[in-house]
């Protein structure tokens, strides 16, 4: 796994890049964390998280956990799961008003795709992209339900696959594959 690049950039933006693979979830080890290492009272306008992933195989359950951006304090601004069979993808909200694509979404076994997550306190909308072979091929967007992107004496992270099942139905990513990592927060003017 490549290691973590961490600073700031442009207008005092927070960066974080990992180049290369940074995580590939395996059996007994199919989640990882990176905290974001946000200034304590810096309310901060927009998060963008971006990178590439190998989807392997669909775990034998109904749902892979890909991806999430959380506060230790419970907030959850974003998770997204995959439903394979149905080739469909579920971004939840941190509440119950979860954004679903079809059954027909662009998931396929042994494709890689890009990723990228938009959550933008000025338009109060989060946005997600799919990109497969340069071509955006699904884009998911609804409202946010926090309004708040400081850190708050708390730690903002972003999770990766799964550690294990969730309620006999979320599985780990097991085999997947994430790589060219690029986490920006960009603070208020």
């Amino acid at each position: 796994d490549s290691d973590l690049v961490s600073g700031v950039g442009n207008a005092g933006a927070v960066v974080v890049e990992a180049p290369g693979q940074f995580f590939h979830a395996k059996l007994g080890d199919s989640f990882k964390q990176i905290d974001i290492p946000l200034v304590e009272g810096v309310r901060y306008k927009k998060a963008t998280v971006e990178f590439d992933m190998y989807v392997d195989r669909f775990p034998g359950g109904s749902f892979a956990g890909v991806t999430s951006l959380r506060r230790t304090d419970r907030t959850m601004y974003y998770g997204l799961i995959v439903r394979g069979g149905r080739s469909k993808a579920i971004l939840a909200m941190g509440r119950d008003d979860d954004i679903v694509s079809g059954n027909s979404g662009p998931w396929k076994e042994r494709t890689n795709y890009r990723l990228v997550f938009e959550y933008d306190l000025v338009t109060a909308r989060l946005t997600f992209k799919t990109i497969r072979n340069g071509t955006l091929v699904e884009t998911l967007a609804g409202p946010i339900n926090h309004h708040d992107l400081s850190k708050n004496g708390k730690i903002v992270r972003v999770d990766f696959g799964m550690s294990g099942v969730a309620d006999g139905a979320y599985f780990p990513p097991i085999g997947w594959r994430y790589s060219n990592l690029k986490i920006t927060f960009e603070p208020q003017e």
